[in-house]
């Protein structure tokens, strides 16, 4: 901070509090460059002038320790967690005067290297040594605070973003000027199947027994598979519904395989359709599940398009029919229409569930059904919930049934 700015816009402030609280002092003038005058009677107007001001608003004696004089500073850091970075704040003499203590409030990822430094430091250019020791992914924000026997505090702004080296994150993929999202969804153990929270009423015979399931780290599509991405890369739209920004619907399991294998060519990844248990498990809100009934909320509408809003509003409505991926709100992990809008084929056999304790279960062997989750459009909000089974021929195809894609 420059000497100037501190008299032009801090010394006005403070002989305008003198006059509203009655202050007796000498009348000073003003000069051209906003400051005022010689208040102290030394012969020249500089620092110590406007530190006369300040302590007189602050009760203290003329020639007393001077105040500090900082406006509010920021310092932004970056790192991996486990890592330890230092960056230095500099602090000049004009800025802080007399002795300062400095102390660190918030986020235990910060520390300060000095917790007071002495006049002589002070009228020196002070430093001070910020560390960030970050022991785990995300923003950390914290405040140093620095005062001075009676001055008013200040405030220094920390901030920092810690990244874990090797993190599995979320990532967002291009293909052919379509954007499409990759959730990152951390491994954990739930039980899949019809628990508490799905009722006594709705609940069907294949929803049964409920089993614990424990699943590794994986990725899954942030929205259904739209039309746009769909003719990206297939060159067809074969849905029903032609807004593109809506989910592809019309499409079979077997279409479906066709459409990852082009994708994975394009990209070089190995994208597929989720396993059933990974879609319920992103379903619930994997490890930040609130225990909702439907994917996001215990109220349907909140996240759902399906027959309430979507169907009985009639064919002439423009609420009628498949809805653009997105609208509704997401779930506890950010995931967009995994209730309604269209059902999503899984990637297992249909089979009953076993009571065992299953880790990354991959459904039968071999079947004639393979599965699809997640309700419709045009359902019941019964069938829409996070438990709910249906299977179909890996031919079917219908004007409510779409795809969303995982990846390990």
């Amino acid at each position: 901070m420059k000497r100037k700015f501190i008299f032009s816009h801090l010394a006005a402030f403070a002989c305008g509090v003198l006059l509203v609280c009655g202050v007796s002092m000498g009348v000073p003038h003003r000069v051209s460059s906003g400051v005022y005058g010689d208040v102290n009677g030394d012969g020249v107007v500089d620092v110590d002038d406007l530190n006369e001001v300040v302590n007189v608003m602050l009760g203290k004696p003329h020639g007393g320790e001077r105040a500090i004089l900082v406006s509010e500073e920021s310092l932004t850091f970056t790192g991996e967690v486990d890592g330890v970075y230092t960056q230095t704040l500099t602090l000049g003499g004009d800025n802080l005067h007399g002795a300062v203590s400095a102390k660190v409030e918030g986020d235990g990822a910060f520390t300060v290297s000095h917790g007071e430094l002495s006049l002589e430091q002070v009228q020196q250019g002070a430093e001070l040594a910020v560390t960030y020791a970050p022991l785990s992914a995300g923003t950390h924000t914290a405040r140093l605070l620095l005062t001075s026997d009676g001055a008013p505090n200040v405030t220094v702004s920390l901030t920092g973003t810690a990244t874990q080296s090797g993190a599995f994150t979320s990532k967002t993929y291009i293909v052919d000027g379509e954007r499409f999202r990759m959730v990152a969804v951390e491994g954990g153990t739930f039980t899949m199947g019809a628990t508490a929270e799905q009722g006594t009423t709705y609940p069907e015979s294949n929803e049964y027994p409920t089993h614990q399931v424990t699943l590794s780290n994986y990725m899954i599509g942030e929205t259904e598979v739209t039309q746009a991405l769909w003719q990206a890369v297939m060159h067809n739209n074969p849905s029903d519904w032609g807004d593109v920004e809506g989910p592809v619907e019309c499409v079979s399991w077997n279409d479906c395989q066709e459409f990852i294998a082009k994708l994975n060519e394009l990209t070089g990844e190995t994208f597929r359709l989720p396993t059933e248990a990974e879609w319920e498990f992103a379903a619930r809100g994997g490890n930040k599940s609130q225990g909702w009934m439907y994917a996001g909320h215990e109220l349907i509408y909140h996240v759902a398009w399906y027959k309430g809003n979507a169907y009985d509003v009639g064919e002439i409505s423009p609420d009628y029919g498949v809805h653009p991926v997105a609208m509704k709100s997401p779930n506890e992990l950010g995931l967009y229409d995994m209730s309604g809008n269209v059902w999503e084929w899984c990637q297992d056999w249909y089979g009953s569930y076993s009571s065992e304790a299953q880790t990354n279960p991959q459904g039968p062997s071999s079947g004639t059904k393979r599965v699809y989750r997640g309700g419709a459009w045009g359902e019941n909000a019964s069938n829409c919930r996070t438990s709910t089974r249906r299977a179909g021929s890996p031919t079917l195809y219908f004007n409510a049934l779409g795809l969303r894609l995982a990846l390990e």
